[in-house]
């Protein structure tokens, strides 16, 4: 990139974290400005102008934004952009594909299980996480600690965002560490620790 380019920030969107997406676009865009960048903050729920000489910045949470959707259509336009691309953006927001990746690959991860409707059979102890399927951040993620919890959460997760994923609770650290390609070598950021009141790390 250089300080001559465009930089369109995309942001907003359709998903249940328009308005985080937002915050964070918005930020993304006052910086490039103070740093001296021509930067344009645009939402997603509108048509994305097409700018053969621009590169687009990806501050969309969530569904079209990390599912591949965005990267898609930057793809079919040949359009620089920022983050994953297609094909680890559409496995990275689907859990139970994710799940299933690791298991091949034989990385340690939590017992799990995939739920279509609230009668499914759940053969985990409690207390189990549940959490959509393909949601970003932590939409729809709720601790069970009954049965009438995990049928309740059950019930309105597939109502309001389809299948659903059950796992073993876990209780520990939370940690998160972002790794970036450049140049051929990959590079792992600083290991953060997130910190919450509550009793677990929401958006």
């Amino acid at each position: 990139m250089r300080r001559n380019d465009r930089v369109i920030v995309v942001a907003g969107g359709i998903s249940a974290e328009r308005e985080v997406s937002f915050r964070s676009g918005k930020g993304t865009w006052e910086a490039l400005i103070r740093l001296g960048w021509k930067a344009e903050l645009v939402d997603a729920r509108d048509p994305i102008p097409i700018h053969q000489d621009a590169i687009y910045f990806n501050s969309l949470h969530g569904c079209f934004g990390e599912d591949g959707g965005f990267q898609s259509l930057m793809e079919h336009y040949q359009l620089p952009y920022t983050g994953s691309g297609v094909r680890a953006s559409k496995l990275a927001m689907n859990k139970a594909l994710t799940k299933h990746i690791m298991l091949r690959e034989a990385i340690p991860t939590l017992p799990f299980q995939c739920i279509s409707r609230a009668e499914d059979e759940m053969n985990l102890p409690f207390p189990i996480v549940s959490k959509p399927v393909a949601q970003g951040s932590s939409v729809g993620v709720q601790i069970c600690e009954t049965q009438e919890e995990y049928r309740a959460n059950i019930q309105h997760t597939t109502e309001h965002y389809g299948a659903c994923m059950v796992e073993k609770y876990l209780q520990g650290t939370e940690v998160t560490v972002g790794v970036i390609e450049h140049k051929g070598a990959v590079i792992a950021l600083p290991v953060l620790q997130l910190i919450s009141d509550n009793r677990m790390y929401d958006y």
